[in-house]
Order: structure tokens, then C-alpha cells, then sequence
């Protein structure tokens, strides 16, 4: 089911650079997607008619950092990291210029997930399941951060809309969603978000079950944050930020 959102609304993949798989599910398959992802542009999947297709992702999968780039699961498609690493990265973008942003819509996206470092990100009706961090520590480096997804870069802005996020793994801080910005005119946007069950490893002592964000303009409307636990912050924790919006946010 499509969730309508006030910021963002689902892009026209009507005519895409790449289609992944040629209409049968042994087609889609984590090479035929490195060869799409590289070129950046609109990406589609072809698995066959009906089929709900679940891909195997055993290395991190490059998105491209010159092209802005749209992964369109259609509802059917899932990427499955085998708890074996970061699904989706991105970590050479140039500060210099507002391109590329990479947007994921209608994917469901489990164990392993997502790490971004200098490209914008728009998430819309797609679904992040027990991913967890690969790493321990709290310093960027060290990959303990956002068991789903986590987000550095100077100048980017993220928005997140109909999407659910559950039973998220992170290892210091977020379950769900680590955000570091480094200036207070970056927006982070989340429209009818679940935040459920995510959680901080009991070793971690960490902070922020739901999410982690520092610093930018946060606004979080039509969203449940429940359930989440951490050593501190279960919830929400936010630091140095310019301005926080919650409009009815079920926690």
C-alpha cells in the first residue's frame, strides 16, 4: 500500500536508465544490480509477473556519485545483506555541488541496509527490518551507528516518508536512523514513519532506540516512535539542532 505524504511524493520511474532482471526471478540477482546502480539514474526491477523477489547481497552495493540515482522496488523487490554487510553505500560525494541524491522507494531493505556519506537521501513507502550496524564504536569510522541508516555529509538533507522502520540493530547509537549534520540549514524530514522495536545492543551503552540526530532543522509529523530501548534516550535524541517540529508523533 502507497501512504500518501506532504513532502514527498513517489518519483515518475517510467522511464528508466536500468532495468534490473529480464522478467524472471533468477534474473534479479546482485550482480544485474551492481551493473545498474553504477550508472545511476532510474532503476527498476523486472522479476516476473506477480513474483515478490528477494535478492542476496553478500558486498556492499557502490551507488553511483556522479548521477542522482532512484532504486524503485515496486513493492515486490527486498535486499537482503545476510547480516553480512551495509547493503547500500555511498561515500564519495563532493561537497561542492547539491547532486547526487540517492532515492529509495517502494524497497524493503533487511540486515544490513544503508550507510551514506555526502550524498542527499529521499526514503519513501519502503520498509528497513532487522538491520544491524556492522560495527561497534561511536566515532564515525567505526560503524556502530544506525542499524538501518546511517547519514553523514555537509550540505545534504534527508527526507523520509511512509516508511516503516523495525527490530533495527545499532551497536552505539540509533536503531533506526543516525544522523550527524554540520550546518543548521540542513533538513531532515520524516512524514508517516513507524519507529518500532529498534534497539541499541546490550553491550553498547549507547544512546537513541528511535533516532539520532545532531544538528540542521528536524520536523516529525504523523510518526510513531514506540517501543524502542537504549541505555539512554529509548526514544528520540536530539543534540545541537536549530529548530525540532513534532506534529502528531504517537511515542
Amino acid at each position: 500500500m502507497t501512504i500518501s505524504c506532504d513532502f514527498c511524493a513517489l518519483r515518475n520511474t517510467s522511464k528508466p536508465t536500468s532495468i534490473v532482471g529480464n522478467g524472471t526471478p533468477a534474473s534479479c540477482n546482485q550482480s544485474a544490480l551492481v551493473a545498474a546502480l553504477l550508472k545511476g539514474g532510474i532503476n527498476i526491477f523486472n522479476c516476473g509477473s506477480g513474483h515478490n523477489i528477494t535478492i542476496n547481497i553478500n558486498v556492499s552495493l557502490q551507488i553511483s556519485s556522479i548521477n542522482d540515482t532512484i532504486i524503485d522496488g515496486a513493492g515486490i523487490a527486498t535486499l537482503n545483506g545476510l547480516w553480512r554487510t551495509r547493503i547500500l553505500k555511498f561515500d564519495s560525494g563532493d561537497f561542492l555541488y547539491s547532486t547526487p541524491t540517492l532515492t529509495v522507494q517502494r524497497l524493503r531493505l533487511s540486515n544490513g541496509a544503508l550507510g551514506i556519506l555526502g550524498s542527499g537521501l529521499i526514503i519513501s513507502n519502503s520498509h528497513f527490518e532487522t538491520n544491524t550496524a556492522t560495527g561497534n564504536g561511536g566515532n564515525l569510522g567505526n560503524g556502530g551507528n544506525g542499524g538501518a541508516i546511517s547519514f553523514d555529509g555537509l550540505g545534504r538533507n534527508n527526507t523520509i516518508c511512509g516508511t516503516r522502520c523495525t527490530g533495527n540493530q545499532a551497536n552505539k547509537f540509533d536503531g533506526p536512523f543516525f544522523r550527524i549534520s554540520y550546518n543548521v540549514s540542513e533538513k531532515h524530514i520524516f512524514d508517516n514513519v513507524l519507529a518500532d522495536s529498534n534497539f541499541i545492543s546490550i553491550n553498547g551503552n549507547g544512546l537513541a532506540g528511535g533516532f539520532y540526530i545532531q544538528g540542521g532543522t528536524v520536523t516529525i509529523r504523523n510518526g510513531t516512535i514506540a517501543d524502542n530501548s537504549a541505555t539512554g534516550a529509548g526514544g528520540i535524541f536530539f543534540v545541537n539542532d536549530k529548530s525540532v517540529t513534532l506534529n502528531n508523533v504517537n511515542h
